[in-house]
């Protein structure tokens, strides 16, 4: 009986030991997507595209089901004239954020309508494009 209590509470032990390392783990990787993402409004205010572009890009490497890294750097390659990119970036946040509930889309509508514009943008450039070659 006195092994099972010691077995039992080692594994009660070891289970907060785990739990409490997953939370500080959890809770650094979100305080460093955020510190890039930060960072990149920063560099976007001023005007340092190339270099928000980066910040973003490494808070979505972070936190890649949220959204505002991907919209950060779309924003940053249309101010340096790379809309193909934007498009790009936009596309992989749908792909990487189809999971999300229904309450935080619709939080998010502003900014799917910025990707819907973006999209049609691009794809109305392409279809003047292939007019003038022809």
């Amino acid at each position: 009986m006195n092994r099972q209590k010691i077995i039992v509470v080692s594994l009660m032990i070891f289970s907060a030991i785990l739990f409490s390392g997953t939370m500080f783990y959890q809770n650094s990787v979100q305080y460093l997507a955020k510190h890039h993402l930060e960072q990149g409004y920063q560099f976007y205010e001023e005007e340092r595209y190339e270099t928000a572009v980066l910040s973003f890009q490494k808070a979505i490497e972070f936190c890649p089901r949220q959204i505002d890294g991907y919209v950060g750097a779309a924003n940053a390659y249309i101010r340096l004239g790379r809309e193909p990119e934007a498009v790009n970036a936009l596309e992989k946040m749908s792909r990487n954020t189809m999971g999300e509930t229904y309450r935080e889309r619709e939080n998010m509508s502003e900014k799917w309508i910025t990707l819907e514009k973006l999209m049609q943008w691009y794809l109305n450039q392409n279809i003047e494009n292939s007019e003038k070659v022809q």
